[in-house]
């Protein structure tokens, strides 16, 4: 951190990698976990916990497009020839438009970019139906004109 524009507006948070940093404010922040024992079981779990911040980077509008990735397999007997289909497992995918200042857009590139082989939690909305945790396959840039941007990004949630 070189000066407090820095401190306050910057990225440097990010760059810390090996260590929780709780950034200090006058406002007090409190985080519980609370974890519920309901089937008598004496085992808690948490599979994933993650803190981390926000970056709200454009805005969706309608044509979200929600879908899923069947892992089902089909699984063929050699020797009577009987083909059965075995449930497997799906991923979540969501397939969004998402619409921002031209200023703003190889910043929001840059921060898509940043973001490959993570894992990450995409909201495109404030449904439960909008929020997926996943990674981004791929995305795409449209400078459509001298104030808006459109950038289409492909997620794929991990199982």
């Amino acid at each position: 951190v070189t000066d407090w524009l820095d401190y306050y507006f910057g990225d440097w948070i990010d760059n810390r990698k090996t260590q929780f940093v709780y950034e200090r404010t006058t406002a007090t922040r409190n985080i519980s976990l609370i974890i519920e024992i309901n089937n008598g079981s004496s085992d808690a779990k948490c599979g994933i916990f993650c803190c981390g911040k926000v970056k709200e980077v454009g805005s969706t509008k309608l044509g979200v497009s929600v879908g899923a990735l069947d892992y089902s397999t089909v699984a063929t007997d050699t020797s009577t020839g009987d083909t059965s289909l075995l449930e497997g497992n799906y991923a979540r995918t969501l397939d969004i438009d998402i619409f921002t200042y031209t200023a703003n857009a190889m910043a929001l590139d840059k921060i898509l970019n940043d973001a490959r082989g993570k894992g990450v939690v995409f909201m495109a909305g404030y449904s439960d139906d909008l929020l997926v945790y996943g990674y981004k396959q791929k995305h795409s840039t449209v400078m459509s004109g001298p104030v808006e941007t459109i950038i289409t990004v492909n997620i794929i949630g991990l199982i």
